[in-house]
């Protein structure tokens, strides 16, 4: 629930990439901020609940992010790129809860959310100050032109996606 309330709020009516962003921060940020006394003090009961639809608020910086990385990205590397970050998500995932499982044995399992989410706060005032807002990172060098070499077949699967013929490569 608290996914789709701070979705709802990050994208209202925004277009603007830089906006979406730092809306995404200053929703992890409050989200986050929100939460971490509740888990601290070891809500219970409708307490809990609260806890965690605000706690869930903190997913959705991920839905504006891939929006923005989506649209920016060529059509020729989107599949790849996403895959990658897709990776990467699931094993600082991984990470983190295994570091998550460490702490939760030492100081106690709220404790340990409360103080991820005590990170969490930090990270994302630190995002939304430094929200890219620069058309730099957008420019693409263009790749010089590699020779092919006679052994090696060259597929254009986007063309035959399209439904259109292949380009020939010299």
């Amino acid at each position: 629930m608290g996914t789709l309330l701070a979705t709802a709020a990050i994208a209202a009516g925004v277009r603007d990439h830089h906006r979406l962003l730092r809306n995404a921060a200053w929703c992890g940020v409050v989200t986050s901020a929100c939460a971490a006394p509740l888990f601290w003090l070891e809500a219970s009961g409708a307490f809990a609940f609260v806890a965690f639809a605000i706690a869930g608020g903190m997913f959705a910086v991920s839905i504006p992010t891939n929006t923005v990385i989506g649209t920016r990205l060529s059509r020729d590397t989107r599949a790849s790129a996403m895959g990658i970050a897709v990776g990467v998500l699931m094993g600082s995932q991984a990470l983190g809860a295994a570091v998550g499982g460490l702490a939760a044995s030492r100081v106690g399992t709220p404790q340990a959310i409360a103080a991820a989410l005590c990170l969490a706060t930090v990270f994302c005032v630190w995002s939304a100050a430094t929200t890219p807002h620069e058309a730099k990172h957008l420019l693409r060098p263009t790749p010089s032109p590699r020779p092919v070499r006679e052994e090696q077949t060259v597929v254009d699967l986007v063309s035959i996606e399209a439904g259109r013929t292949p380009a020939r490569v010299p």
